[in-house]
């Protein structure tokens, strides 16, 4: 992947970085990365694995 097409993703994923076409590669792959490892985090989403509002709301 190049540069551009990370910086492109990057932007349009509304990720805030203040890399441009000047930064290096290995600073935006850094930054890429970063953003790839957050946005496929969905370890925060259900902390206790299973989604318990759920099954709360027919107060069983």
């Amino acid at each position: 992947m190049t540069k551009q097409e990370m910086l492109k993703e990057m932007d349009e994923k509304h990720w805030g970085h203040d890399l441009d076409e000047n930064s290096s590669y290995e600073d935006v792959k850094e930054e890429y990365e970063e953003m790839i490892e957050e946005i496929s985090d969905d370890s925060d989403m259900f902390p206790n694995v299973r989604d318990y509002d759920a099954e709360d709301e027919d107060g069983i």
